[in-house]
């Protein structure tokens, strides 16, 4: 069935899509066909358009109800009579809708986080340390290096005078950030005639460790540290130290140093 349009009564409509709007300049009369289509489906959800909004087929060109689509997709339409413009735009979210975005975008931050930290722990688990009957124990100094941060463990002390532990290092960073060596993650394994045994921080008085170590080792930084841990028995010979570095703002991109040590 054919019909007769004004192309202000289209626009009263809130209808078109395809057709610029210079097109409406002149209120000329268009003669259009309405199209047989009988659903419009939007994201996969059909339109209940009114009769009035049903497709029209112009000139071998489909147009269909703008406002109605639009705003089935969550956008606002509007029509500025004086300069003959139409305007689409985003809706406002309400607080509710706000508050529910900043809650799944901090989620999916936290979720990423979680995987990330998960992911250190899993990799510094498969770094764990060697049964004794393994592991290759080493003469001082023991070096370890990556990329331009440099280590070598030239000093223990088994007990001084507070009764500790103590791991001296000449440490040079030659990279472009600073790394920090995390002290309380330091752990000291060992095997005596009936069991494993594992010395840490705990217990240590904070004091104790050398500030530089406590802070971030700066570029260019070229200086000896050391860590402090538990005293070790004077009758063990060998064991592996342990302890964790990363860069300067990524504590989650950890890298866990492993020496195994023969004592005096």
């Amino acid at each position: 069935m054919k019909r007769l349009l004004k192309n202000s009564s289209l626009i009263a409509f809130g209808l078109i899509t395809g057709l610029t709007l210079s097109s409406f300049a002149s209120n000329e009369s268009i003669m259009a066909v309405r199209d047989n289509i009988t659903s419009i489906f939007v994201k996969g959800e059909q339109i209940n358009a009114k009769p009035d909004d049903a497709p029209i087929n112009y000139q071998g060109k489909l147009y269909v109800p703008l406002r109605t689509i639009s705003e089935k997709m969550g956008l606002i339409v509007d029509y500025n009579k004086s300069s003959k413009s139409v305007y689409i735009t985003e809706k406002p979210l309400t607080k509710e809708e706000k508050l529910a975005q900043h809650a799944e975008i901090y989620n999916e931050a936290m979720a990423d986080f979680q995987k990330a930290q998960a992911k250190n722990v899993e990799d510094a688990r498969k770094e764990d340390i060697k049964k004794e009957s393994s592991v290759d124990y080493k003469d001082l100094p023991i070096s370890f290096r990556k990329d331009k941060f440099f280590m070598k463990l030239t000093l223990t002390v088994k007990s001084n005078s507070d009764n500790n532990s103590e791991f001296y290092f000449d440490v040079k960073n030659d990279g472009d950030s600073g790394i920090v060596i995390d002290p309380f993650s330091a752990k000291f394994d060992y095997s005596d005639a009936h069991a494993e045994r594992q010395l840490d921080t705990s217990d240590v008085n904070i004091g104790l460790f050398d500030k530089k170590v406590l802070s971030s080792i700066d570029a260019g930084f070229d200086d000896r540290l050391y860590l402090t841990l538990k005293e070790i028995p004077k009758d063990i010979k060998q064991g592996t130290l342990s302890f964790n570095i990363y860069p300067v703002g990524e504590d989650s991109n950890i890298t866990k140093v492993i020496m195994p040590i023969k004592l005096d």
